[in-house]
C-alpha cells in the first residue's frame, strides 16, 4: 500500500512539473490552430466564443512526444481554461494531462499501464483516479489526430477508447460515410465525412471532416434533439 501510494504521489508530481521542466527543448515551428465554436438551435447558428490549439512535438531525455495544449478565453481575453496532453508518438498513447479552469480541474499520468490521479468535477466532490488503462487507448485531446490516421475510406469503420481530461474512459464507434467538402475561410476542402453514433441516453452523435490529403480535422459537430454545436477551424 505505502509502495502504490508512493507511486502515485510521484506520478503526480511529474504532472505538476512537466509544462516547466528545463530539460525539455519543443521543435520550431508548432501548429497553432484557431477554432471558432457555434451553437445551433432551430436552425439558428449562434457564435459562441473560439480558443487556440496548439501542437508540438517536444523532446528532451528518454523520448519524444506529441504536446497539445487548448486555451479558451473569455470575451475580456482572460484564459478561463487550459488543458495541456502529451502523448506517444505514433500510438497516441497517453503519457499525462492537466486540465486547470474556473470550474474543474484535474491531472492524470499513466504509471507502468494504470492511470493514476485527481479530478475536481463541475458538481461533485474531488474524485480520486487509479484504474487499468486499455491497450490501444487514445490520450486526451488527440481522439481527431487518431481518427485521422486511420486508413479513412468509404465505409471504414472501427473503434477508439481514448481517455477523458477528467479522467472517463470512452469509447466511440467511428464510420466513414462519404467523401464530402466543408468551407475553411473561403475555400472548399475535400474531405471523408465521419460519423459516431451517440454513446448513452443524452450524448452527442459525432460528424468529423478529414481533409483527404492533409488530414487535418477541418470542422466537427455534435448533434443532440434539439441542440447542435459546432467547432470549425478558421484558417487554412
Amino acid at each position: 500500500m505505502k509502495h502504490r501510494c508512493f507511486e502515485i504521489a510521484l506520478a503526480l508530481s511529474m504532472v505538476a512539473a512537466a509544462p516547466a521542466a528545463p530539460a525539455l527543448a519543443e521543435e520550431p515551428g508548432p501548429r497553432i490552430d484557431h477554432y471558432e465554436t457555434l451553437s445551433e438551435r432551430g436552425g439558428v447558428l449562434k457564435h459562441g466564443g473560439s480558443y487556440v490549439r496548439t501542437m508540438s512535438k517536444v523532446t528532451g531525455p528518454g523520448r519524444s512526444r506529441w504536446r497539445v495544449e487548448v486555451e479558451w478565453p473569455d470575451s475580456t481575453g482572460r484564459i478561463r481554461s487550459r488543458q495541456i496532453s502529451e502523448a506517444e508518438i505514433g500510438t497516441w498513447a497517453p503519457i499525462w494531462s492537466r486540465v486547470s479552469a474556473d470550474r474543474d480541474s484535474a491531472a492524470l499520468a499513466v504509471v507502468q499501464g494504470r492511470v493514476i490521479g485527481w479530478s475536481v468535477p463541475v458538481a461533485g466532490p474531488t474524485r480520486l483516479i487509479d484504474q487499468a488503462m486499455p491497450a490501444g487507448t487514445v490520450a486526451p485531446e488527440f481522439d481527431l489526430e487518431a481518427i485521422a490516421a486511420r486508413p479513412l475510406v468509404v465505409g471504414y469503420q472501427t473503434t477508439i477508447t481514448s481517455l477523458a481530461l477528467m479522467g472517463e474512459l470512452q469509447t466511440r464507434r467511428i464510420r466513414v460515410e462519404r467523401a464530402d467538402t466543408v468551407e475553411v475561410a473561403g475555400h472548399l476542402r475535400d474531405c471523408w465525412l465521419v460519423t459516431s453514433p451517440a454513446r448513452f441516453a443524452g450524448d452527442s452523435r459525432l460528424t468529423v471532416w478529414v481533409d483527404r490529403r492533409t488530414r487535418r480535422v477541418w470542422q466537427r459537430r455534435g448533434d443532440f434533439d434539439a441542440f447542435a454545436w459546432v467547432h470549425r477551424l478558421m484558417h487554412p
